[in-house]
């Protein structure tokens, strides 16, 4: 009977966990290199995190790969219409 050794995590799976559960605090991911953003867009798409305001700053790194799974996704940012108003500096009552 053969007994199989359990790996512990390794850092850096454990730093993209990190960095998953705490996605919404992070405003800019462009230091990161390439495959693991891409690992953390995966794991944040996997556990539901994914919102308008985290797309943009994963949008923002121009992540081929993340941007080739967002269109594979069918992911589309929430695009809210602006009305337009007149400005004029005066207040009329």
């Amino acid at each position: 009977m053969s007994r199989r050794r359990l790996q512990p995590p390794s850092l850096l799976s454990l730093a993209i966990e990190s960095g998953v559960r705490n996605i919404s605090r992070i405003p800019d991911l462009s230091s990161l290199p390439d495959h693991i953003v891409f690992d953390l867009f995966q794991g944040t798409v996997r556990e539901g995190k994914l919102n308008d305001k985290i797309l943009k700053v994963f949008i923002a790194t121009d992540n081929k790969e993340v941007l080739t799974y967002i269109q594979r996704l069918g992911i589309k940012r929430v695009v809210l219409p602006v009305l337009p108003t007149r400005c004029s500096g005066k207040f009329e009552f």
